[in-house]
């Protein structure tokens, strides 16, 4: 029904946003990437959608690329994997992580997701492997180290940003300042401290 929504972002959250188009706020979920990606007070967001629709409720999902929209469609065409958990794993894998681990049959990769056990990351593999390969472009084999590193600094990343942000800085500012100091810190303290130098 939607295709996108295209506005100002009002407000933020873990786990949605509240965009104003045409003077109409819209909830829309997403996943922590998505939510790295925006800027508050930014009037020209695009959030690619999909209403979802059950008996006793309606909620939109959202995120800022279509090739993010396009894994949530593949994981929750999965039986057993709903809306819940395919934000969940949108949330803690990035999409070209959750590529390599489906097209490699990463178990292991997937279970850090919430509300995936083996079983399910089984069947996420057996179901999506061959559509994964033929409907996303392939990023190249990384090794383990290489993606536990790169997701363990984005974690840092994030709670940094939301750390500046609880001591009254805006996103973007937080994200600025976290941005020049290159997100190479090892704790949130250092990351803290190094990006203050950037804030006026």
């Amino acid at each position: 029904m939607y295709d996108y929504f295209k506005g100002h972002i009002e407000y933020i959250t873990d786990e949605y946003v509240v965009i104003e188009s045409q003077k109409i706020g819209y909830r829309i979920y997403t996943s922590r990437f998505t939510i790295q990606d925006l800027n508050l007070h930014n009037d020209d967001t695009i959030l690619y959608t999909k209403l979802i629709v059950k008996e006793d409720d309606m909620k939109i999902c959202g995120f800022s690329t279509r090739r993010e929209l396009d894994m949530f469609e593949h994981l929750t065409s999965v039986s057993g994997v709903g809306t819940k958990v395919g934000l969940g794993i949108l949330g803690s894998i990035d999409v070209n992580t959750l590529i390599y681990s489906i097209t490699n049959e990463e178990v292991n990769q997937l279970v850090k997701a919430p509300g995936v056990g083996k079983k399910t990351a089984q069947r996420i593999i057996l179901e999506l492997k061959d559509k994964v390969l033929k409907n996303f472009e392939q990023t190249g084999p990384e090794s383990t180290d290489q993606t536990t590193s790169s997701v363990a600094t984005s974690e840092i990343h994030d709670d940094v940003i939301y750390a500046l942000m609880a001591l009254g800085y805006t996103k973007k500012e937080a994200a600025h300042a976290v941005d020049k100091v290159g997100g190479q810190f090892d704790d949130i303290e250092s990351g803290i401290k190094e990006a203050f130098k950037y804030l006026v």
